[in-house]
């Protein structure tokens, strides 16, 4: 019974508060709206898939993605189909689809029947499956949003409930963060407040989910009475705006304003008259879509009822677009607009069963006037024709001039008063000029206005009487009037077409010509501006013939003056003057400005970051500042300081960037300081004061990479900074950038790949980088945006690429070559060695031979003589019958002998053994001589004489010849050879104290004995054959030894032999 009666108050009270929120709510009106927004389309003939668009997003890169019957991305020029979801064609089975971004880039795709994502990383497009039991797995999914939280958990609305991604298993499955008993009853709306509360739409009322997730607010459960709860209806969407109102679509066809602040709920209504009415005269539309522009203006898509700008300044709807589908600036839609993009750019998108609209949102204190314009208390319009000349009376009246369609004159209040053209009749207020040409406006200080136009016709406007009177002077043979320049009532200087220069007297009417001008140049002469030098010169631009001095009381050119510049060298095209001062003369050419200082006679262009300023001048307006001027071009709108010397550019929409055509587009200043730009078919008016700077363009992407037309997916590899690695017969590329802005403002770009490319390269208007066969290895494509203004953008794009080479152009391959070249010229040099070695050795082994030989025979021719001189000893003991002395000097002979015979085959011996030897050969001399001298063998301590050697009995002649030739002929005679070692050599020493070489001599020739000995000769050529064999340096010496008187006192031998040790 309880429960009953609380249900029933629980009912009573939402009856109550239904009544109250129903008092509040608002109808919205259609607001009374002189501007008229542009738009652009996109539909099937650009490249859509299909008209009926029901999503729109931008993603991290700049790239816009459309979702029809496909999901295609789109750089502003090109589309590339990422999915294709009509299965059958020409049905509209998947007309709702909805996109979604995560924080990874990865773009999640909600369809009637599943839930998509497409990975950058690898470049293609997968269903993402659901975990759950197959049997509860529903057939249609029916998708309908998505959102990302705080902590970065990706939930999704669908038929099936609240779903929850999970990352590491890639698929999708039922939220536990509501109560089962909710989930059958979740709808569309999906959104997380800037608190990380979780707002969502069930059947028939908001959820909010604390910021833990452990909280649930409803209608009955509402602590802090949130009026939104209160609402017995389902919501289609659920927005918070940059000021933190959050706004609610309901399926009550109510717009909901939610203020969190004051906890205050507002409503709106937008009526749709072809409706027919609900139950109490109701014919509300149900909203679509919501988003903000960049001046957090909330915009709001109907079904039927258009879109809805929602003012945030003044709080009030000012804004409403109907459907104008015989426009083609028109918002274009058949039933409903879908949905909504406001792009990081300023433009607003919006998407319909008709293709997609774009309206530039750039600078909305930018004022357009044009042919759909409405103005009060008239119902004319303006014409609809390319703007040739603006200008402002003092009395405030604002004329623009038209090509072929005459002129209009506005009021100060920028009303338009009337239209002004030809009439055959002559009607009051027409125009006498046939075409309806019109192409420049001046002011008499009388206030007259004076029109010039085609066919050499100038009109005067009386502001007054509000007539016309008309001229045509015979002197301007028909030619356009393109110049004004009043000097006062009865002196107007006239710019002509072909024929120069002429002073006109609007009073008289009377004409004087210059025809010197034509004269000094040879040729026709176009004069496009005039300004004053001083009181008897004109300074005059022309089209063919650069800048003219002229001299007005003379009627002769002064000077001439043509400019110049690296890549257009002459440019003598001048359209526009302005004349700061005495000094500084600003021109604008098809090429730039130049800054003229009269004095000098010198000039210097206006430069952007060092480069000339390259854009064709059409018009040039002073500003209120003195040393400031505005000017426009085909691409918009600068203002030049002279002091700085500096171009300054601002963000500008595509009212002002949208000149087809490089007529006039003049710009004219207004008594309030706003200005007057014209354009292609309609005027823009600003306020310079509230004109924001440019900012740096957007960073420039890399679109796409092919190989001899090949496309490359290159998303990976741009997501991850790493390198595309290309096959080696892909080295001939192509690469597309783009700086994914989408309005008309020129941008340059400069590219260069490292490795190849020294500088930086001008991409010169061609958004294309080609590169053929490129060698192997690693390079970097760096490319960069450049604005009107000079600012850069501020990254420079990089795409890494890795061109893999041939197998024989392999490291590997070529290490394998060098490896294997280095082997056969190795191979080569060892054979070559191993054969001259070869060669070295057989001919060494044969020398060998030749000098063991020559040694042995030298040693035999030794060994005889000293056998033969022993064999003498003991025959003369015998003689003598001294037996004993025969029988112990054989002994020792023995002994000798053998040991001669021991080593006869050794080319050395070692010095203990040499001494051994000598030791006996003495002790068998000083036998045979009886003892008639001493010997002495003294060997150094610091030689090893068991391993240090000497060549075999080198000592042994010296020693003989010591003996026989030195002491046999003096008693007590005293030898000594002596072993020493000094440094690295053996010095041996032979040393007697005999009678000396001469006396020895002497006694030979006088006992007669013929007999040469060979012993000193035989060592000699042994020491040579055992230095060359040996590669030493061993030699000997004899030196006379005599007392101070000179009287010879012995002999004394020394030998050197280099230190060799066994």
């Amino acid at each position: 019974m309880l429960e009953a009666y609380r249900d029933r108050f629980r009912w009573f009270g939402f009856i109550i508060l239904s009544l109250i929120s129903m008092m509040s709510f608002a109808q919205v009106k259609v607001p009374t709206q002189q501007y008229a927004f542009p738009f652009k389309h996109i539909d099937v003939s650009n490249g859509l898939a299909n008209n009926h668009v029901s999503a729109i997003m931008q993603d991290r890169k700049g790239f816009i993605w459309i979702a029809s019957t496909a999901l295609q991305r789109y750089d502003g020029t090109n589309f590339l189909t990422v999915a294709d979801f009509n299965r059958l064609p020409g049905s509209l089975f998947y007309e709702d689809i909805y996109l979604f971004e995560d924080r990874d880039g990865k773009i999640f795709i909600g369809t009637p029947i599943n839930i998509q994502v497409y990975d950058p990383l690898k470049g293609r497009t997968k269903v993402i499956p659901l975990k759950m039991d197959a049997s509860n797995i529903p057939v249609a999914l029916g998708c309908r949003t998505f959102i990302q939280d705080h902590t970065g958990t990706i939930f999704a609305v669908s038929d099936y409930g609240l779903l929850e991604y999970d990352s590491s298993s890639n698929a999708f499955f039922k939220s536990k963060i509501l109560p089962t008993e909710l989930q059958p009853s979740i709808q569309a709306a999906l959104m997380e407040d800037n608190l990380g509360q979780v707002w969502m739409s069930s059947k028939d009322e908001m959820l909010i989910l604390s910021r833990d997730r452990k909280q649930i607010f409803n209608a009955e459960h509402n602590p802090h009475h949130n009026p939104v709860l209160d609402i017995k209806t389902s919501f289609k969407q659920c927005y918070q705006d940059a000021k933190g109102f959050i706004w609610l679509a309901g399926r009550d066809n109510h717009l909901y304003k939610y203020d969190p602040v004051k906890n205050q709920l507002e409503s709106f209504r937008f009526d749709n008259p072809d409706l027919h009415p609900l139950p109490g005269g109701y014919r509300g539309e149900r909203t679509f879509d919501i988003t903000s522009d960049t001046k957090s203006n909330v915009w709001i898509a109907t079904k039927q009822a258009g879109i809805w700008r929602y003012n945030s300044q003044t709080g009030i709807f000012d804004v409403n677009i109907m459907a104008h589908n015989h426009d083609d600036l028109g918002l274009h839609y058949n039933y409903e607009s879908n949905c909504f993009l406001s792009d990081r750019d300023g433009h607003l998108w919006v998407g319909t069963d008709a293709g997609v609209n774009i309206v530039s949102l750039h600078n909305q204190s930018l004022y357009r006037l044009d042919h759909r314009t409405r103005f009060k208390n008239t119902g004319a319009r303006l014409p609809r024709s390319e703007v040739t000349g603006l200008f402002q009376s003092s009395t405030g009246d604002i004329f623009i001039g038209y090509w072929g369609q005459g002129f209009s004159r506005l009021d100060s209040q920028l009303q338009l008063q009337q239209n002004y053209i030809y009439d055959r009749q002559n009607k009051p207020g027409s125009i006498p000029e046939e075409h309806g040409l019109v192409w420049s406006f001046a002011e008499l200080p009388n206030k007259t206005v004076l029109i010039g136009q085609e066919n050499g016709w100038i009109s005067q406007f009386d502001p007054v009487t509000r007539k016309m009177r008309h001229s045509q002077p015979p002197q301007f043979a028909e030619q356009t009037v393109l110049k004004l320049y009043p000097e006062n009532d009865s002196c107007v200087w006239v710019g002509l077409y072909k024929i120069g220069l002429a002073k006109w007297n609007p009073q008289s009417g009377e004409v004087q010509n210059y025809p010197s001008i034509l004269k000094n140049f040879g040729k026709s002469v176009t004069v496009m501006d005039i300004t004053r030098e001083n009181d008897s010169m004109l300074w005059i631009s022309t089209n063919t013939s650069g800048v003219i001095l002229f001299d007005i009381n003379k009627g002769l050119v002064k000077q001439n003056i043509t400019f110049w510049q690296p890549n257009h060298h002459f440019i003598n095209n001048v359209s526009a003057l302005h004349r700061f001062n005495d000094t500084s003369l600003l021109v604008g050419t098809d090429h730039g400005l130049f800054l003229y200082n009269a004095p000098k006679q010198s000039y210097k262009p206006v430069n952007i970051q060092e480069t000339p300023f390259d854009e064709w001048v059409l018009s040039m307006e002073g500003c209120k500042e003195g040393n400031h001027v505005w000017l426009t071009t085909p691409n918009g709108f600068y203002k030049y300081g002279l002091q700085e010397d500096k171009l300054t550019t601002f963000v500008q929409n595509d009212d002002i960037i949208d000149n087809r055509r490089k007529i006039r587009r003049s710009i004219a200043r207004m008594q309030n300081d706003n200005l007057l730009v014209g354009a292609s078919d309609h005027i823009i008016v600003l306020n310079p004061g509230k004109l924001d700077v440019a900012p740096s363009p957007p960073d420039v992407t890399i679109v796409s990479l092919s190989s001899s037309g090949e496309q490359i997916d290159i998303d990976a590899a741009i997501a991850s900074n790493t390198a595309v690695h290309l096959e080696p017969k892909q080295n001939f590329i192509d690469i597309t950038f783009k700086s994914l802005q989408y309005h008309h403002e020129p941008v340059r770009y400069y590219y260069m790949l490292e490795g190849i490319d020294k500088n930086w390269v001008n991409a010169g208007g061609i958004l294309v980088a080609k590169y053929t066969n490129l060698p192997p290895g690693s390079y970097a494509f760096k490319v960069r945006s450049v604005n009107t203004g000079g600012t850069v953008s501020a990254h420079t794009t990089t795409l890494l690429l890795n061109v893999e080479p041939n197998y024989w152009q392999t490291w590997w391959f070529k290490l394998m070559g060098i490896l294997l070249l280095v082997i056969l010229v190795y191979a080569y040099f060892r054979l070559r060695l191993y054969l001259v070695k070869r060669r070295e050795r057989e001919r060494a082994a044969f020398q060998k031979q030749i000098d063991q030989l020559e040694m042995k025979a030298l040693r035999s021719q030794m060994s005889p003589h000293f056998i033969f001189n022993s064999l003498n000893s003991i025959q003369k003991f015998m003689l003598q019958n001294e037996s004993e002395q025969a029988v112990d000097y054989l002994g020792r002979f023995a002994r000798l002998i053998r040991s001669v015979l021991d080593h006869t085959q050794s080319n050395t011996i070692t010095i203990a053994k040499e001494a051994s030897m000598l030791e006996n050969y003495l002790a068998l001399e000083q036998l045979r001589l009886a003892n008639q001298f001493e010997y002495d063998i003294y060997i150094d301590p610091v030689i090893d004489k068991d391993f240090t050697e000497i060549p075999t009995m080198i000592l042994q002649p010296f020693v003989e010849n010591a003996v026989w030739h030195g002491l046999y002929h003096k008693p007590g005679g005293q030898l000594k050879v002596h072993f020493l070692r000094e440094g690295n050599a053996i010095h041996c020493i032979v040393e007697d104290n005999g009678i000396g070489r001469m006396a020895a001599r002497s006694m030979k020739r006088n006992n007669g004995h013929s007999h040469l000995s060979k012993g000193l000769q035989i060592t000699r050529d042994r020491l040579s054959i055992y230095n060359s064999r040996y590669n030493l340096n061993a030699s000997f010496d004899i030196e006379d030894l005599v007392d101070a008187d000179g009287n010879a006192t012995g002999t004394r031998v020394n030998i050197w032999f280099p230190l060799i040790t066994d």
